[in-house]
């Protein structure tokens, strides 16, 4: 199993406030993304802080249990977004520089012997799986335009151009209630996971990205391939 992440900041941006994570605990890879928005140079990566929290509950959870299955390491990603959203929404509260600070995260742990794998987020981080040449979205996202998609008034061909799809409807910070998005399953041999934040599909379409994937000897020469398109472009988003 192989995992790499690479993020670009947006050009009219002063701070990348998304983050990423691709470590190995035990048995498992857990991958983490997030973005973040409403911080600036002076503060800390506002993408980082919940990340933390939910790695955290993570490492803690496969280390006690070396042999924890997927579908109990589905219910701890949850306790951890839970608990980065009661934090964000503290420093929300108590630091006047965070006030309009909030971050959608996605979070993928995979057995490196079983490949069975669960994963969890809130807001419109992205967990795509790419098999046999087609892109599947595993998890449900949390927008105005994912709403209206799932009550069938626009469809998924659609969806990326519409107007609210950057409108988070559940974000960790900001509101006091947070929906998540959590499954568990298994992956295949060949498959290929990506996680992405909003910025990738600024300018892309989730064809442009099977296209630079399929055109590409490896995963990691066909992420390089999309950001380098998304830099052509007067990016005003951070992509990871």
């Amino acid at each position: 199993m192989y995992a790499y992440a690479k993020s670009l900041k947006g050009k009219n941006i002063s701070v990348n406030g998304d983050f990423f994570v691709t470590d190995t605990i035990g048995d498992y890879t857990v991958l983490i993304i997030a973005d973040g928005f409403g911080g600036d140079e002076t503060l800390m990566n506002i993408g980082a802080t919940p990340s933390g929290i939910v790695m955290d509950y993570l490492e803690r959870a496969i280390l006690n249990k070396p042999d924890i299955t997927p579908e109990q390491l589905k219910g701890q990603m949850v306790d951890g977004l839970y608990a980065a959203s009661r934090a964000m929404r503290t420093l929300n509260g108590i630091d006047p520089r965070y006030r309009g600070a909030c971050a959608s995260i996605a979070c993928l742990a995979i057995s490196n012997l079983s490949n069975k794998m669960a994963h969890a987020s809130v807001g419109n981080c992205e967990i795509q799986l790419w098999r046999n040449g087609q892109f599947v979205r595993l998890n449900q996202l949390h927008t105005a335009a994912f709403e209206k998609l799932e009550k069938g008034k626009i469809k998924e061909a659609d969806y990326y151009t519409q107007p609210d799809r950057n409108l988070i409807t559940s974000g960790i910070g900001l509101m006091d209630e947070i929906k998540i998005s959590a499954h568990a399953g298994s992956l295949r041999e060949g498959d290929v996971i990506i996680m992405s934040s909003d910025g990738v599909y600024q300018y892309m379409t989730p064809g442009d990205v099977m296209e630079s994937l399929a055109q590409s000897q490896t995963p990691t020469e066909g992420e390089d391939k999309m950001l380098e398109k998304i830099n052509d472009f007067d990016n005003t988003d951070n992509s990871t």
